[in-house]
């Protein structure tokens, strides 16, 4: 396929179309089961519907094109399904529409970004005011404004070290982060972002990456 760049739209509550039609620039789109109807309200055709099509609706117009991928495992929850279909052609993916809503898909969505982290293929899971990505034993990039709220958790346990003055809370003494220890409600200082070594495993919530959830957040103040 030619597509690097690949957005798996979930069947949870709807961002604006301003983010989603943002994340699908230059992307390959795949809807999770009925998100494929909630896009065909506002327009944007998927590539492809993928899932165990127990919420979907067909609307024959719309989907004559669209290929679908019957996935009916329920061992797996249908972004596993979408996230595994997309990494073996991407070289980025980012979700939308995964949180909000009930509790256990929330979970179950943001625990996908450890499932099926490869350091080969970053995953960014967005809602509307901030990315979650994940962490494996590397160094990263916290990019963001001057002020911007972060957050690291240990998944179960990690070790940042942060390597240069770019977090509020975080010097360049290792801090260990757990279930009773983590970085929430950090903040970026500087205008040039967080460069922060993880050892272990940790989830990033990062300031927004798209210029619809900036706006967004600017709105709300």
């Amino acid at each position: 396929m030619e597509f690097s760049k690949y957005l798996i739209v979930a069947n949870g509550p709807f961002l604006s179309k301003s983010i989603i039609l943002e994340a699908a620039e230059n992307a390959f789109i795949i809807a999770l089961d009925g998100a494929a109807n909630k896009l065909c309200k506002l327009g944007i055709k998927p590539n492809i519907i993928l899932g165990d099509f127990d919420s979907f609706q067909e609307e024959v117009d719309f989907f004559s094109d669209v290929k679908r991928l019957i996935m009916p495992d329920q061992n797996f929850t249908d972004l596993q399904k979408g996230l595994r279909f997309a990494k073996q052609y991407a070289s980025e993916i980012h979700i939308v529409c995964a949180t909000g809503g009930r509790m256990d898909h929330e979970q179950a969505s943001i625990r996908s970004l450890q499932s099926e982290y490869s350091i080969h293929c970053p995953i960014y899971l967005h809602n509307e005011f901030q990315t979650m990505t994940f962490a494996s034993n590397q160094t990263i990039l916290i990019a963001g404004k001057h002020h911007d709220y972060c957050g690291l958790f240990g998944m179960p346990e990690a070790v940042m070290l942060v390597k240069n003055a770019g977090l509020e809370y975080g010097g360049e003494e290792p801090y260990v982060l757990s279930s009773s220890s983590f970085s929430v409600s950090n903040r970026l200082i500087g205008g040039e972002g967080a460069i922060v070594e993880i050892t272990g495993d940790a989830l990033i919530v990062n300031p927004p990456m798209l210029l619809a959830q900036r706006k967004l957040s600017e709105s709300v103040g």
